[in-house]
């Protein structure tokens, strides 16, 4: 996948400050070329039964290198994540 097509999906990510918004004149994160698109659902570390929660959310497409405070992103696993 193209890194300008990774970057769209950047947005809320920790590291998006490092594609360009940011005043040090770097571009690009440095994750941005060898990552991958993956098919994630996110999980607060705060949730209570986080099971009951992980077969309501909906999935979402994100980077396998994003990273934001205090979530997790769950990929799919038939062996953990049933439903949905």
């Amino acid at each position: 996948m193209k890194p300008s097509e990774v970057s769209k999906r950047c947005s809320g990510c920790e590291q998006n400050f490092y594609n360009g918004n940011n005043p040090y004149g770097v571009k690009q994160c440095w994750n941005v070329p060898s990552a991958k698109i993956v098919r994630v659902k996110p999980l607060s570390i705060d949730q209570q039964n986080p099971q009951e929660h992980l077969k309501r959310v909906k999935w979402q497409w994100k980077p396998d290198c994003y990273q934001q405070k205090r979530m997790v992103f769950c990929k799919q696993d038939s062996r953990y994540i049933t439903g949905g």
